[in-house]
């Protein structure tokens, strides 16, 4: 009896037991339901744990990678990126995740849409070499920024050792990486400085084409130290020379002639600059000739070597070469020191009369101009709204209304100047690109374009074209006060000047009245035109200026100045 008792007693627990079991299961695939589409059957029994579609260390993801694999591979470039994208959205716990980050991109950057490709390389480089495709992504990034000519993604770059970056690009990236660092105002200067330099260093020799460039650019950072170091000066402009001189040695090694001339003259510009930062006058102005006629630098070669010359007291060449930038073949440039400099040769020499006349016609040439810069300005508060008025103005061949007016031709050579400048151009660029591409998605498929992907690359994109639009506004406007603290600097010196010649003026006559007891001034008689050669070289033949500009004599104007100094 107490045997059967224990039998029927153990048979009602097991039985209970696997009621209860059954009950759960029913409760389970209940629960299951929910986050399944409807259907009649309850879902099929799977391996491992599972939660709705998503199966973690399941084959989900493995499976969704083969089937946009399939579509890459025949074309179908829209419908695969769909697939990629449920992998990197929905399934962050899956190992095939990062693989197809990487597809994802790829599949952007087939379908022509670079910007959003650039965005998700730029996830893979951000996470580091320990990202299965890391190296892959910056080769990428790398084709991305030729073609837009965009480098925002080597702020990604924090994280790297040298031999984790691809061999093919290694110096490129390193060049780039190093200028980017002395370009970042955002990091303290003498920091910046130091990593910019320490990138740099590991630049080979063996590709002449970046190694000429890196040192270049270490040899600016060596100036820059010279100019926040006053103490030690000398030493590291003796390092710069030295960086520099490098520089143009492998620039000749550089296969493509054109690169090649380019890094040559700024080597020379260099070499130039740190001679007249040293007072070598005489040295600065032998590399400023060194500059050829036909190069784009020529012009500002000059430019830099008047000054060489005024503090060298030539003054016959300081104005012969203010003469060939007054010529009406620069009449779209701006360079507002000449009319300094021209006062300051005519003041050394005691032709107060020239020096007003001259510092006068300054004052009534740039004053209204530095009225229109700040009436500019204030028109156009927010970085939009300026970087829209810029806009516009681009798109026109002239501003309206200016050709009549000396300040507005002179506020349309600002203009022109700040279009020039490529920071800002690349900017702009940039923003027509983005505004492009958002376009592009516009007009994809309707499947495709209702898609979560598409959605998200339209406010990616308006937020970064806002952006460059708020970047590109600050840095015009950096700009336009750059200029504007310049016009007041030289007013401020013109009006200087001014005042030194009254006061100059007034010496003479004190002097003059203490000797002859009258305030008698020497006045200028006519004179019968006398004739004067001048020593030339065997190559040049002497030519008197007859109010013609010629080509082949810009660049090598002489101005007769006859001093009319006395002494006391």
């Amino acid at each position: 009896m107490r045997i059967r008792r224990w039998l029927l007693l153990m048979s009602a627990t097991m039985l209970a037991t696997c009621v209860m079991w059954v009950g759960t299961s029913s409760v389970a695939w209940a629960q299951l339901d929910i986050f399944e589409k409807p259907k009649d059957r309850p879902p099929p029994r799977r391996r491992g744990f599972s939660f709705g579609t998503i199966k973690l260390g399941g084959q989900a993801g493995r499976k969704l990678v083969v089937e946009g694999n399939r579509l890459y591979s025949q074309g179908n470039f829209a419908a695969a990126s769909l697939k990629f994208y449920r992998v990197v959205s929905k399934m962050a716990s899956s190992r095939w995740r990062a693989q197809a980050e990487y597809l994802l991109s790829l599949s952007l950057f087939r379908m022509g849409f670079y910007r959003s490709a650039q965005f998700y390389l730029s996830k893979i480089v951000t996470t580091g070499p320990a990202h299965i495709k890391y190296r892959a992504s910056i080769v990428y990034l790398i084709k991305i920024s030729r073609r837009l000519q965009d480098l925002s993604f080597l702020g990604k770059l924090t994280r790297f050792r040298t031999r984790d970056l691809p061999r093919k690009y290694r110096n490129e990236l390193l060049f780039l990486l190093g200028r980017y660092y002395y370009r970042n105002k955002r990091i303290p200067k003498a920091r910046r400085l130091r990593l910019s330099e320490k990138i740099l260093f590991r630049v080979s020799r063996r590709d002449p084409l970046f190694y000429a460039r890196a040192q270049y650019m270490i040899g600016a950072i060596y100036t820059a130290a010279a100019t926040s170091r006053s103490n030690r000066a000398g030493y590291y402009r003796k390092l710069a020379a030295e960086r520099f001189r490098l520089c143009g040695f492998y620039a000749r090694k550089i296969k493509n002639p054109k690169i090649s001339k380019n890094i040559r003259e700024l080597a020379i510009l260099g070499l130039a600059r740190i001679h007249y930062e040293a007072k070598h006058f005489r040295g600065a102005i032998r590399y400023y000739k060194a500059i050829e006629r036909k190069s784009a630098r020529w012009l500002d070669a000059l430019y830099e070597m008047s000054w060489a010359y005024l503090r060298r007291n030539w003054y016959e060449n300081t104005l012969g070469l203010l003469h060939t930038l007054d010529s009406p073949y620069f009449r779209d440039e701006y360079y507002p020191e000449v009319g300094i400099m021209r006062s300051i040769s005519f003041f050394e020499r005691c032709r107060y009369k020239d020096v007003k006349q001259i510092v006068a016609g300054y004052l009534k040439r740039y004053r209204p101009l530095l009225n229109s810069l700040r009436g500019f300005l204030r028109r156009y508060p927010t970085p939009r709204k300026l970087f829209g008025a810029l806009a516009e103005l681009r798109n026109q061949d002239a501003a309206q209304g200016l050709d009549d007016d000396q300040s507005g031709q002179m506020f349309q050579r600002i203009l022109k100047l700040t279009f020039k400048d490529k920071i800002l151009r690349r900017m702009y660029a940039s923003t027509r690109l983005l505004t492009r591409e958002a376009g592009l998605l516009r007009q994809t498929g309707a499947v495709w374009r209702s898609s979560q992907l598409s959605r998200k690359l339209q406010k990616m994109l308006m937020r970064r074209r806002l952006q460059k639009v708020i970047q590109a506004g600050n840095h015009a406007r950096s700009r336009f006060l750059e200029v504007l603290q310049e016009l007041q600097s030289n007013i401020s010196l013109a009006l200087k000047i001014r005042y030194e010649t009254l006061g100059a003026e007034k010496k003479l006559l004190q002097r003059s009245a203490r000797q002859q007891g009258s305030f008698t001034m020497r006045s200028r008689s006519k004179r019968k035109r006398q004739t004067f050669s001048v020593a030339v070289h065997e190559d040049f033949v002497y030519w008197p200026f007859q109010g013609e500009y010629w080509v082949d004599e810009l660049g090598y104007y002489r101005y007769r100045i006859k001093g009319e100094c006395r002494k006391p």
